[in-house]
C-alpha cells in the first residue's frame, strides 16, 4: 500500500530560500514546481522553469531554492509498503527535473489529494492509496506525452534531411539522441529509443519541451 505522510498544495515562500537535506528524506518526496527556481542535480546547479516535477527516493540528497521571493510548489511525502514493483513499472526517473505535458492536471490532482488527506473516514487509507497511485500514473502518462511531442518536433525538424538519412537516425544507436540535441530545445535526454515512442515503457525522460 502507498501511504501519504504529509502533503501541501500551492505553498509559497515569501523570501528567497535555500533548502538542503544532505541525507534526504526518510520517505519519498514529490515536488511540483510552479515558479522559476534552481535545483542541485548530481552536484550541478541547475535552473528550472515553472511546470517542473521532481521525484526523490528516500535518502536521496535534496537541495533547491530560489533567488527571488515567491517560490511556489505542491509537495508530497509518501511511503510505500511492498510497492517497489508498482513504482518501477511507471519508469519515472528519480532526482531529475521532468516536464510533464499537462502540469496543471497534476496540480489539480494534488489539490484534491490534499483536501482528501485532511478528511477522515472508514476507507481513508484505501482512498489515499488510490489517489496517490492515480497521481503517479498520470505523471508517467504525461511524461510519455512529452516524449511524443519531442519526437514529432524531431520529425518536423528533420524534413530537410533526405529520407534515407532520417531513417538512419531512427536505426543507429545514439543518432536519434544526437539529432534531438541538435534540432530541439532539450534540457537533458538520456536512454530514449524509438521503441519507447512505439509503445514501449517510458525509460528515462529528462525533457524540457522548450
Amino acid at each position: 500500500m502507498l501511504t501519504v505522510n504529509y502533503c501541501g498544495h500551492d505553498s509559497h515562500h515569501t523570501v528567497p530560500c535555500n533548502i538542503e537535506h544532505k541525507n534526504g528524506s526518510p520517505d519519498w518526496l514529490l515536488l511540483l514546481v510552479k515558479t522559476a527556481a534552481w535545483f542541485v542535480i548530481d552536484s550541478v546547479y541547475t535552473p528550472v522553469s515553472p511546470g517542473m516535477v521532481i521525484l526523490y527516493k528516500p535518502g536521496m540528497p535534496v537541495h533547491y531554492g530560489c533567488q527571488k521571493p515567491g517560490y511556489n510548489d505542491d509537495w508530497l511525502h509518501f511511503s510505500e509498503d511492498n510497492e517497489k514493483r508498482f513504482l518501477s513499472s511507471l519508469h519515472i526517473p528519480y532526482g531529475k527535473p521532468l516536464y510533464p505535458a499537462d502540469f496543471l492536471l497534476l496540480s489539480d490532482c494534488q489539490s484534491f489529494l490534499c483536501r482528501t488527506f485532511r478528511s477522515s473516514g472508514e476507507y481513508q487509507a484505501q482512498i489515499m492509496d488510490q489517489l496517490l497511485r492515480t497521481l503517479l500514473m498520470i505523471l508517467s502518462q504525461e511524461l510519455k506525452k512529452t516524449l511524443i511531442k519531442i519526437v514529432w518536433r524531431l520529425i518536423i525538424c528533420s524534413f530537410p534531411l533526405c529520407v534515407p538519412e532520417f531513417i538512419m537516425t531512427l536505426l543507429i544507436p545514439g543518432a536519434l539522441k544526437k539529432l534531438l540535441r541538435n534540432k530541439i530545445s532539450v534540457s537533458l535526454i538520456s536512454n530514449i529509443s524509438i521503441n519507447n515512442f512505439l509503445g514501449g515503457p517510458v525509460l528515462t525522460i529528462l525533457l524540457h519541451p522548450g
